[in-house]
Order: C-alpha cells, then sequence, then structure tokens
C-alpha cells in the first residue's frame, strides 16, 4: 500500500532526475556553437535523445507546476484518505469494476457490500453475510482497518454512479 511519504519519494526521485537532466543540459549549452555543430554532426542520434531530453524535463516540470497544489493536498491528506482513493484505483485497475460496470448497479449493490464491510469485515468472519449483495466468491473480508477502506471504496463508486446519473435517484 503506498503511504504519502512513498509518494513524497517517488515526487522526490523524478525532481532529481529532472535536476540531473538539466545539469547535463546545461554543460552542453556552454559548449561553443562551433563545438555544437560538430557534435551534433558526428552524433546526430545522441544529440536527438538530449533534445527529446529537454522537452521532456520541460514537460514535467510544466505538469508538476500546472499541479503543485493538487500533489501538496495529496501528500498532507490523512493516510486514510489516501487508502480509500487507491483501494477505489485498484477497484478499477485491477478488479476492472471500471464506472460503466458501477453504473449497472442500480439495486444499490455497491452500498450494500459497503454496509457489509462495515458491519462484518472481521478477518473471523470468513463466511458471507446473508445481506451480501453478490456471489460469496467477491466476499473478502481482511484485517479491520482493510476492510473499513473496502467500504469506504464502495461508497465512493456508489456516490460516483449516483452522480452520473441524469436525475436524482428515487428511493428505492
Amino acid at each position: 500500500m503506498t503511504t504519502s511519504a512513498d509518494f513524497q519519494e517517488r515526487v522526490d526521485a523524478v525532481n532529481a532526475l529532472i535536476a540531473d537532466a538539466r545539469r547535463e543540459l546545461a554543460c552542453i549549452k556552454d559548449l561553443s556553437p562551433s563545438e555544437q555543430t560538430t557534435g551534433r554532426q558526428m552524433y546526430p542520434d545522441s544529440w536527438r535523445r538530449l533534445d527529446l531530453i529537454e522537452r521532456l524535463c520541460t514537460a514535467l516540470e510544466q505538469a508538476e507546476a500546472a499541479t503543485a497544489g493538487q500533489w501538496q493536498a495529496i501528500s498532507t491528506a490523512p493516510m486514510a484518505w489516501v487508502d480509500v482513493v487507491a483501494e477505489r484505483k485498484r477497484q478499477i485497475d485491477v478488479e476492472q469494476w471500471t464506472p460503466e460496470h458501477d453504473d449497472k448497479h442500480h439495486d444499490y449493490s455497491l452500498a450494500n457490500a459497503a454496509a457489509c464491510y462495515a458491519k462484518y469485515g472481521y478477518p473471523n468472519i470468513t463466511k458471507a453475510p446473508d445481506d451480501w449483495p453478490w456471489h460469496s466468491s467477491y466476499w473478502k473480508p481482511s484485517d479491520r482497518r482493510r476492510s473499513l477502506v473496502k467500504a469506504a471504496a464502495l461508497i465512493l463508486a456508489e456516490i460516483e454512479r449516483l452522480d452520473r446519473l441524469p436525475s436524482p435517484p428515487s428511493k428505492p
């Protein structure tokens, strides 16, 4: 599970790579024009790579500047929030429970599954509860915290599903 410290470490690593690349590019730019011309003629593939690296660094720096507030918000968010969002992303990316798939759950089963994980999600409860909305093979309780993270991610999926509806849902 990714922590905010892991996330910050990755951001710092990317920034260090950008700084290293910029230092190397600065050395090249310090060459005289005739040295640069000779280098371009003798090593055209290397110079194309240098141009690509410079464009990549610029794009990364622009992306970082454009999202600086978002990165700050993520890195200072409570770990529970980060874990819930990571679980929701895992449900989509790994389990393939896409928004399109979730939209088919008009029966409120996402919310019902969340309630089951919140209420019964303990490692010693291995049998799916009677009110579990899906096949028992999908019941996968973990430790208490992990089960609550799953419940919160399922609630998030249900809220996202409701937000995509053209009109507010009626009562079941």
